[in-house]
């Protein structure tokens, strides 16, 4: 009887040990080595309101959950809306089918203006390999779908102006400039009679924050010293679902665009006076490109400017050195007579 009772117990302890084997061998069990490549496609759908949906309209990325998040493939969307990715990629080192392989399908910004995207830019995918490398199942847990939605662009227009000190603001004189966050001009206007300086308004048909400068493409010149600062323009675009319209914020970073251009006048010479001659401040080129000076160096003995007065003076010494002249001759001639 204790030898059975023993025997009961070793084959009862044999199998309580084989089933904490696989207990503990169960997460390693779908586990399997792989190499080489794997093939399987990837689908999507684009939905167009508010304007017709044309071939190549949009493009999108398939990027892969890995260092860096490479960029495995991009298209463009078909007709009808289809976005198809045809994948072929490497396997992973292990394959646990219950482990998904991570992918994402990104829209290519910025997208065509007026069309916004709604609510998603990015949408995951799960891919799950069986044990043998091939593709057991693709999963979609934000759908398949990317919602667009076409909005006609918001005329925004831009409060710029000009100053002049030192005299009156001449007309359609400075000329001013537009440019873009690429540093490219895109518009160009000079200014009207009392400093508006009237850029056509912007059409802006995407949401997000659009970046511009403005600067003063006078140069200085003609006894005016133009303005050189540089004024951003940040102009902050937001859909607005419920009017379906964008709502469009102006921002200017340095303070309010305006150019204070300086007219310096000519300053008088000759002692001055209402009558008086000014002198011309304007530096004349040299045939080697430096201006020239515009006064006597210190070498060069200045001409007097007589008036009328200093010639008058001037006669009556001369008179005077003319009659004593004539009495020493006189005299002299009178002692030659008596010799």
């Amino acid at each position: 009887m204790k030898g059975r009772w023993l025997k009961g117990v070793h084959k009862k302890a044999l199998a309580l040990g084989m089933v904490l084997w696989a207990i503990l061998l169960m997460p390693m069990a779908g586990t399997t080595s792989a190499a080489g490549e794997v093939s399987f496609t990837i689908k999507a759908n684009v939905l167009a309101y508010g304007a017709p949906l044309t071939a190549g309209l949009f493009q999108f990325e398939l990027l892969k959950l890995a260092d860096g998040f490479p960029v495995i493939q991009t298209v463009s969307n078909a007709e009808d809306g289809l976005i198809t990715f045809n994948v072929t990629t490497a396997l992973p080192d292990t394959i646990n089918p219950v482990m998904p392989n991570m992918f994402y399908i990104r829209e290519v910004v910025p997208r065509p203006s007026g069309w916004v995207l709604n609510p998603n830019e990015t949408l995951r995918v799960m891919v799950y390999y069986t044990e043998h490398g091939t593709v057991a199942s693709i999963k979609y847990p934000d759908g398949q779908e990317f919602s667009h939605y076409y909005t006609a662009p918001v005329s925004v227009e831009l409060n710029v102006e000009t100053q002049a000190v030192g005299a009156a603001l001449p007309d359609d004189y400075f000329e001013f400039g537009l440019f873009d966050e690429d540093g490219d001009l895109v518009a160009t206007v000079k200014n009207d009679a009392v400093g508006n300086v009237d850029f056509s308004p912007l059409a802006i048909g995407s949401d997000g924050v659009h970046n511009y400068t403005i600067r003063e493409l006078t140069p200085s010149g003609g006894r005016w010293i133009t303005d050189t600062k540089v004024f951003s323009v940040q102009i902050i675009a937001t859909y607005n679902g419920s009017s379906g319209a964008f709502d469009v914020d102006t921002v200017y970073p340095d303070g309010p665009p305006i150019f204070v251009n300086e007219y310096r006048p000519p300053k008088p010479i000759g002692g001055g006076g209402a009558n008086a001659e000014t002198a011309d401040e304007s530096p004349t080129p040299s045939p080697s490109g430096s201006p020239l000076p515009t006064q006597s160096p210190d070498f060069l003995m200045p001409v007097p400017q007589t008036g009328i007065e200093d010639g008058a003076a001037l006669w009556l010494a001369l008179a005077i050195i003319g009659l004593l002249g004539s009495a020493y001759l006189f005299r002299w001639l009178r002692g030659l007579r008596r010799a």
